[in-house]
């Protein structure tokens, strides 16, 4: 989810790492631009060496090379042991997904910053991604275009269906993933699932205001 909470996950086995809910000391650690952009490219891409995500990200090899030791430290990654030599590490998210309820460290005044850099972040990643299907769909095969969807569906629901809602696509999406495992790389690409769930329109009476920061977010 986006917006005051972000989810990501890996391709990680059906039963095995779970999501890890991110604490105020492991979200100063990711708390950098270039750092949440490493961790990106690593959730979206896979494995991958400080000088391929330099190249990609337009940075020097020594500084991702110092970002990837950090966030080794806050154990968003590791090596990858299957990939590398002596003279030149792989990097890999550590299994299992991450969850930031920005909601809830926002309401601090030592992480709220760090929280909005972090979402933020995140979401120009998002934003960029979707920016760069629509500009060259047109170069992919029919099959995939023909299979890609955006769609808005617009629902009168209560707060408690909200949230069933939410468990549910979260369910569903965490089958795939199981599904996604072990299996050869024959007519396979990456897919991104982007979903969002938010209500709108003013406050319901009687409900406590939230407050809205600069980058849209809602904080109760």
């Amino acid at each position: 989810m986006t917006g005051p909470s972000e989810r990501t996950s890996d391709p990680a086995p059906a039963v095995g790492p779970s999501r890890r809910q991110i604490d105020a000391t492991s979200l100063q650690g990711l708390a950098h631009p270039l750092r949440v952009q490493l961790l990106d490219q690593l959730s979206v891409h896979g494995p991958a060496t400080a000088t391929q995500l330099g190249g990609r990200l337009g940075e020097s090899s020594g500084a991702t090379s110092y970002h990837l030791r950090q966030l080794e430290k806050y154990g968003f990654v590791e090596e990858d042991p299957d990939r590398g030599t002596a003279r030149e590490r792989w990097w890999r998210r550590v299994p299992g997904g991450i969850i930031i309820s920005g909601h809830e460290l926002a309401e601090s005044e030592t992480t709220r910053d760090a929280t909005r850099l972090v979402l933020n972040e995140f979401n120009r990643g998002k934003s960029a991604r979707i920016d760069q299907w629509r500009d060259n769909y047109h170069h992919w095969p029919r099959p995939w275009v023909d299979a890609s969807v955006e769609s808005s569906t617009h629902l009168r629901l209560r707060a408690d269906e909200l949230r069933e809602l939410a468990v549910q696509l979260d369910g569903l999406l965490s089958e795939w993933v199981g599904r996604c495992n072990d299996r050869p790389d024959d007519d396979l690409h990456d897919v991104e699932v982007q979903h969002y769930l938010f209500p709108v329109g003013e406050p319901i009476d009687g409900s406590p205001p939230a407050h809205r920061s600069d980058d849209g977010s809602a904080t109760a």
